[in-house]
């Protein structure tokens, strides 16, 4: 199967507010889960819809979206493509794309996002970098935000790098039957020494003649 582009993938955490109101009796300084074994099991009658995206590199006429059994969400975007190096534009050694999801949920639990993966074919020179910048909000206030580095040198392959949001620092949804939940994934590849360029190059996304 030829891949091509990137892919997000959101992974989201359902808890219900039973298990949090124990840990916070036992606890009051937790603020959200008890334990790992907690996430990853969605309840009955949760949906996802109305996904929507936007930003450059993720234009909506060009994106498409999934969610499987689990509630993980997928937005493909076929054409986003990062480059670096001598010559090329700043425009295009960056991409941001915000996906916003319509959830609902039975009453009794809340969630948050636990992480979000980014899956495209990297190659970076000795002294390029990657930044990948992780963010989610919902429409009521709360947010989480993470990032981190992959450096180079990397080999053309295809590769997933996942932005974790911590357990405990983790933003939740309120109580609502229903929400609105954003995320914000932004990538930019750089010199590791800004100001001190090595003259190396770097790419992201769609592969050139590659196939798995």
């Amino acid at each position: 199967m030829a891949v091509e582009g990137l892919r997000f993938c959101s992974y989201l955490l359902f808890v219900s507010l039973l298990s949090i109101l124990s840990a916070a009796l036992s606890n009051p300084h937790i603020r959200a889960l008890s334990t790992e074994e907690d996430v990853n099991i969605p309840p009955a009658g949760v949906i996802i819809d109305g996904i929507t995206t936007l930003g450059h590199g993720c234009d909506p006429a060009f994106t498409w979206s999934e969610v499987d059994e689990t509630m993980v969400a997928t937005v493909h975007l076929p054409r986003s493509q990062l480059e670096f190096g001598p010559g090329i534009h700043a425009n295009l050694t960056r991409v941001h794309c915000n996906v916003g999801f319509s959830i609902w949920k039975p009453k009794g639990w809340t969630y948050g996002v636990q992480s979000i993966d980014v899956t495209g074919y990297f190659k970076l020179d000795e002294g390029v970098r990657a930044r990948i910048q992780g963010d989610y909000y919902f429409s009521s206030g709360p947010s989480s935000s993470n990032h981190g580095t992959v450096v180079g040198p990397f080999p053309h392959s295809l590769h997933t790098y996942r932005v974790e949001f911590p357990l405990w620092h983790r933003a939740l949804a309120m109580c609502s039957e229903g929400s609105r939940v954003t995320t914000q994934t932004a990538i930019r590849l750089m010199d590791i020494d800004v100001g001190n360029s090595t003259g190396g190059s770097g790419s992201i996304g769609i592969p050139r003649h590659v196939s798995i």
